[in-house]
């Protein structure tokens, strides 16, 4: 009898014991917000914070920063001509740095290339898919191969809007006529479905501006000065040589106007 009775006060002791130490943590995080809980943790490696950043290795946020001195904090631009980075599709950031990296010199580009035009690959490498700029050149060049597949997925993963709340509006932009043979690859909403394909929707009218007419110079045979920021692509060329001003201005107004995270 008695050594049932003492089970049962050893018991109730460490009931009220775990009582005590779950009430103390309560109030501790009650007094003191900020102190993670061990569900708060999982959680915070899993979502963004409110703000739209999220946390990563210290390595992968070293090169992300230096991203963010010219496309903004979390990858959200405020220069007209600098693009959000911030929720762009992994696989055209990627591309986009191994052509800045080195144009013509990636074994994916054959592949690329056959894949885009059906031509042979030694007759045309200098129709590759080709982008000059002093700053990434020099910018992409400097992340660390090892560390590039993570920033990449890291800026895909970043919300395009910096996690503000979606604001509903009943205006939508009309479609240009030109812009119809850009939807095809692109999205009428901006988003595209292709893999390689950039979402163009609220990206700086002033920065799609400027790569339509770079994309436009290169199919007409234009040649840039030295050091000036330069860009071809076979596909794009075909669809931009023909575009004049007005429809360029057009075009990337209509983009601009969309909503980075898709809808019309």
């Amino acid at each position: 009898m008695n050594r049932q009775k003492r089970f049962w006060v050893v018991g109730a002791v460490a009931v009220l014991g775990t009582l005590g130490v779950l009430g103390y943590v309560q109030n501790q995080t009650d007094a003191h917000p900020n102190i993670p809980t061990p569900d708060m943790q999982v959680n915070a490696q899993l979502e963004p914070q409110a703000v739209g950043v999220s946390s990563f290795r210290s390595d992968v946020q070293r090169e992300l920063d230096v991203c963010f001195r010219c496309h903004g904090e979390g990858g959200v631009s405020l220069r007209p001509a600098y693009p959000t980075i911030a929720g762009q599709k992994p696989d055209y950031i990627r591309r986009q740095l191994q052509v800045f990296r080195h144009t013509g010199n990636d074994p994916s580009d054959e592949v690329l290339y056959r894949n885009e035009t059906g031509d042979q690959f030694d007759a045309f490498r200098s129709k590759l898919p080709h982008r000059n700029n002093v700053a990434m050149d020099g910018m992409a060049k400097s992340v660390p191969s090892a560390l590039l597949d993570s920033v990449v997925k890291a800026l895909s993963s970043l919300p395009c809007d910096g996690g503000k709340p979606k604001v509903i509006t009943e205006i939508r932009p009309s479609l240009p006529t030109k812009t119809n043979r850009c939807v095809v690859c692109h999205g009428q909403n901006g988003i595209s479905l292709e893999p390689n394909t950039p979402n163009l929707a609220g990206q700086h009218q002033v920065y799609l501006r400027r790569e339509l007419i770079m994309i436009r110079d290169s199919a007409r045979g234009l040649i840039p000065d030295a050091n000036a920021p330069s860009r071809s692509h076979p596909t794009m060329e075909a669809q931009a040589e023909h575009l004049t001003d007005s429809d360029i201005d057009e075009i990337s107004g209509y983009f601009a106007a969309l909503d980075c995270r898709g809808g019309l």
